[in-house]
């Protein structure tokens, strides 16, 4: 629901559990969570992790999250953003646009 209301009614592309399987396959993850709310700032507070990862389009000086974390000493990663590589510029591509 938050990615349908940051990023618009198209979005997102692929279903919800399809985008948890995804993530969950990678080494690197230890658990993915869907939540319903705005922000995932409630379940943070019950999970406490120690790193919280964004991607490279969000800014943690902004974030709720970011303040939440620091209440027990959790950091929030942003990875680096790769041109080219987000969902947007490949709807663009499918459709023949840029």
């Amino acid at each position: 629901a938050s990615v349908k209301k940051y990023k618009g009614a198209s979005r997102p592309i692929n279903p919800e559990l399809a985008r948890v399987y995804v993530l969950s396959a990678l080494r690197c993850v230890d658990a993915v969570c869907i939540f319903n709310e705005d922000t995932p700032v409630e379940f943070l507070r019950f999970i406490k992790p120690q790193i919280h990862v964004k991607g490279g389009d969000w800014d943690p000086a902004t974030m709720p999250e970011t303040p939440v974390l620091a209440e027990w000493g959790g950091k929030v990663s942003v990875l680096p953003y790769l041109e080219g590589f987000s969902t947007t510029k490949i709807i663009e591509k499918s459709q023949g646009i840029k």
